[in-house]
């Protein structure tokens, strides 16, 4: 698929073009410059070409900056994978320097560019993009928030992508969200799996701002990895970004199939880190845990393993794997792992099969009597997957206490092979 990417300095519109040239808002805008740091990537189409299309953080030639320049970097790798650029510009300032700076790095390129000013949101604002003319191009005047001559910029764009042969559709992955709190390696990790620098990384919190997708092939399957934003506490949350930036992180946890939580090993197991592992599981997501940055933890594994799992109480026996994003060290156990959750979760158990667990469940421990009434298990049966969704049919659907539900809960987990994913289990009345 052709490849169309939209870059320019920082703070001129490009992720409300983003989302308005893809019809969602995947990327996170705001009025504040550097809010988008890493490579975003999304399908779009026109007039019945589909394309590829990037959004970036912008050039800003920056090099005393580290987090700059990384994000410039990001820009120039972007466009390096382009068909076509568009280079776009505010239309309501005139030229910059860092302007200049970027017209001739599109020119030295040799990329098909197509020229744009953003926030120009009816035509008599166009006499403000006179001030632009001394860059010495042709400029489609645009507004990304009103969706002004959008359909004039497509137009342009399409005339100068590549024929593309087809191809066949690219099968869907599983969907891994790495969560964690901030500073713990998470984009490292994903930079590691992917074999270069794909996110921006940086040892200052808070440098992942947005969900970036990442797809990974790895031994004939395909992986989307979601890299995210790290996740503070409430109270320490203040800044309007920042808040943002939580709210997609948590809603990746949603759409995700699995759910990695990463730790940073020398800190060790915090009270965050948990909220965040019974966030995931709460919300019937399979889950691990990746304590990173093993190369610099002085305890043995097994020491610190074990304290880790006491800590975690009733989810001690999800599985918990140490790496290093640095260094690489079992990074490759997140792809097994991953198949094993695949597995786990898509399983099915025939319904003769279930009731003959329910029986025997039950004639080892009856469920206790509720309000006098004896509490009868019908049957059961298993009605989804992914996760696996199980219905039992009682007389008394409220008298199954607590600790009765845990028991069966406990012994599906058994039936089913003994992983430690979230299962449902719903009760339904039946006389």
């Amino acid at each position: 698929m052709s490849v169309v990417a939209i870059v320019g300095r920082p703070n001129v519109g490009k992720s409300a073009l983003f989302n308005r040239l893809i019809g969602k808002r995947k990327a996170l805008v705001s009025d504040m410059p550097g809010v988008t740091r890493d490579r975003h990537y999304a399908q779009g189409d026109w007039c019945g070409v589909d394309f590829t299309l990037i959004d970036t953080g912008g050039l800003s030639f920056d090099e005393t900056d580290a987090v700059e320049a990384e994000v410039h970097k990001q820009s120039i790798v972007a466009l390096e994978e382009a068909d076509v650029v568009i280079c776009l510009f505010d239309g309501r300032e005139g030229a910059t320097t860092l302007d200049h700076l970027v017209v001739d790095t599109f020119r030295k390129s040799g990329k098909p560019i197509v020229f744009a000013a953003n926030k120009v949101d009816t035509e008599k604002n166009e006499d403000q993009m006179l001030e632009l003319s001394e860059l010495g191009v042709d400029l489609i005047p645009v507004s990304a928030e009103h969706g002004r001559n959008i359909d004039a910029l497509l137009d342009e764009v399409i005339k100068h992508l590549p024929k593309a042969p087809a191809q066949d559709e690219k099968p869907a992955g599983l969907r891994i969200a790495i969560i964690g709190r901030p500073n713990v390696g998470k984009s490292t990790i994903i930079n590691h799996l992917a074999s270069e620098e794909r996110v921006v990384a940086h040892d200052m919190p808070g440098t992942t701002r947005d969900t970036i997708d990442v797809d990974i092939e790895y031994e004939g399957n395909h992986y989307i990895f979601v890299d995210t934003a790290g996740i503070k506490k409430r109270a320490r949350t203040t800044d309007k970004i920042d808040k943002f930036s939580i709210l997609k992180s948590l809603r990746a946890v949603d759409d995700a199939d699995i759910v990695f939580v990463v730790l940073d090993g020398p800190e060790g197991l915090t009270h965050q880190d948990q909220s965040l592992i019974a966030h995931a599981f709460g919300c019937y997501r399979a889950t691990a845990l990746l304590v990173t940055k093993w190369d610099l933890v002085k305890e043995s594994e097994k020491e610190f393993l074990e304290e880790m799992r006491f800590q975690l109480g009733e989810l001690r026996d999800i599985p918990i794997s140490c790496v290093s994003g640095e260094t690489g060290e079992n990074c490759n156990t997140i792809y097994s792992l991953a198949n094993t959750f695949a597995v786990e979760r898509s399983k099915r158990v025939t319904t003769s099969e279930l009731n003959r667990f329910l029986l025997e469940l039950t004639d080892y421990h009856p469920p206790p009597d509720y309000k006098g009434r004896q509490v009868k298990l019908k049957y059961i049966t298993q009605v989804d997957v992914n996760p696996p969704v199980f219905v039992v049919f009682t007389n008394q659907p409220k008298g199954i206490k607590t600790s009765y539900r845990r028991f069966i809960l406990n012994g599906l987990r058994k039936l089913l092979g003994g992983a430690v994913i979230p299962l449902v289990v719903k009760y339904r009345a039946k006389k």
